[in-house]
């Protein structure tokens, strides 16, 4: 088979479907050059890794020395198996350290922070023939958040800032750099928040172009040039340049190469991507399906923009980007749907959810006009809550000061800016200011 579905691509092995992707630039530029850290982010199934190990794979060995760590099963870690965990991965690497370094150094006692610290500036003080020693850190996600927010990302900031001092510290300290990849979870690790943000260099990684598409459709030699060209076409307006996802056509289309040998290309195709991933079938898509349906929040947000209305910002804008379900069109700015395919999908489990999303809808528009229709009234309003709580003939003034407090009150509560509890917290303060006991 030419095309690969089935995880990241090795340089080396896959060398014949890697395609040269700005990304990958930008981000041996920015280790070369930069002190920073670097930050690879974009959705599920769009080269994350692959990027990774072409980093890995095309930075000068003679003056990089590479760590390549997988976290996706770091979920489940105490803080003492996370970071020995780590340690022998970094020990046991082929940065060349000596063999008496290996089998004598304590890695039993690298169990916090502080020794992680420790055990870091050791290995850059016995790796001296490298500028640089790059970490390339998968799936960030994966870090349990106490240990990330407590103490790994802590840590590495302190790296970091250690090594603009001066001393041998701060030389060995220097040579220390990170690179993150992940998805939704990378931008909870480095954003604005994070210990590490103001030192993170972003890199995310785009969709194929068409160009793109129709190098990679070529590899499909059996078939003229113009059929490629007419294939290509459609790959990508079915697929919008998802990586993943074009691959996946094309080893479809691989695998039923005779169906288009009877000049039907583009019906062929269409009734492929129908047959084997429109279907549910394909693991890809029907992650997509179950996240979304463990996310009805999003499926508000989505509703309209998948019906065309044009939206430039909306709730869990960059989350919902990040995962794969939105995208910026590059001429209108408008968030529109990623790809053709997710589209589709998506849309249908829209309208199956249509009527509760609409219910919802309803039902906030009636708490409005209930609190429109009130706000004409303050003076009623008041009237009725003061005399409530024991506060007969009140002054008219403030009979209206109390209703407007209410009505705005509701406002607040129905459009969610405070809670119940708040209410509660407020009225008590300002009943005490108003009415203090004698």
């Amino acid at each position: 088979m030419i095309y690969n579905t089935s995880g990241p691509l090795n340089p080396k092995i896959h060398k014949h479907i890697i395609l040269e992707r700005k990304e990958l630039n930008k981000s041996l530029i920015l280790i070369k050059e930069s002190d920073n850290y670097v930050a690879v982010s974009g959705p599920r199934q769009f080269g994350k890794t692959t990027l990774l190990y072409q980093i890995q794979d095309d930075l000068p060995a003679n003056k990089f020395g590479v760590v390549y760590i997988d976290l996706e099963n770091a979920g489940d870690y105490k803080k003492n198996k996370f970071y020995n965990v780590i340690s022998r991965t970094i020990m046991n690497s082929s940065l060349g350290l000596p063999e008496n370094i290996k089998t004598t150094y304590p890695l039993d006692k690298v169990i916090d922070q502080d020794k992680f610290v420790e055990f870091l500036i050791f290995i850059s003080e016995h790796t001296p023939k490298f500028q640089k020693l790059i970490f390339l850190i998968d799936e960030i996600g994966g870090v349990p958040q106490e240990i990330a927010w407590k103490s790994f990302l802590p840590s590495l900031r302190w790296i970091f800032n250690a090594g603009r001092g001066n001393g041998k510290e701060g030389r060995l300290c220097s040579r220390l750099r990170f690179v993150f990849a992940g998805s939704t979870d990378l931008l909870h690790y480095v954003g604005h928040n994070s210990p590490i943000n103001n030192v993170c260099e972003r890199v995310e990684i785009k969709e194929f172009d068409n160009e793109q598409v129709f190098r990679l459709t070529r590899k499909l030699e059996i078939l003229g040039e113009n059929q490629q060209k007419e294939i290509a076409n459609s790959i990508y307006e079915w697929a919008g340049g998802h990586p993943y996802l074009t691959q996946k056509i094309l080893s479809v289309v691989e695998g039923n190469i005779a169906a288009f040998s009877n000049g039907k290309s583009i019906k062929s195709l269409n009734e492929l991507v129908e047959s084997n991933i429109m279907s549910g079938q394909d693991k890809n898509v029907s992650h997509m399906v179950r996240m979304l349906e463990s996310k009805p929040e999003y499926m508000t947000i989505l509703y309209p923009v998948y019906k065309g209305v044009n939206k430039k910002d909306v709730k869990y804008k960059e989350e919902l980007i990040t995962t794969g379900l939105l995208r910026i069109d590059d001429e209108t700015h408008f968030l529109k749907p990623r790809n053709k395919i997710y589209f589709h999908l998506i849309n249908s489990l829209l309208d199956v959810n249509a009527v509760k999303l609409k219910s919802d809808s309803r039902i906030q528009s009636k708490l409005l006009l209930a609190v429109i229709n009130i706000i004409s009234s303050p003076k009623y309003i008041g009237e009725v809550v003061l005399e409530t709580f024991g506060r007969s003939n009140p002054a008219i003034s403030t009979k209206i000061f109390w209703g407007y407090a209410i009505i705005i009150t509701l406002l607040l509560l129905v459009l969610g800016f405070i809670d119940a509890n708040t209410v509660s917290k407020i009225f008590i303060t300002f009943w005490r200011f108003f009415f203090p006991v004698k």
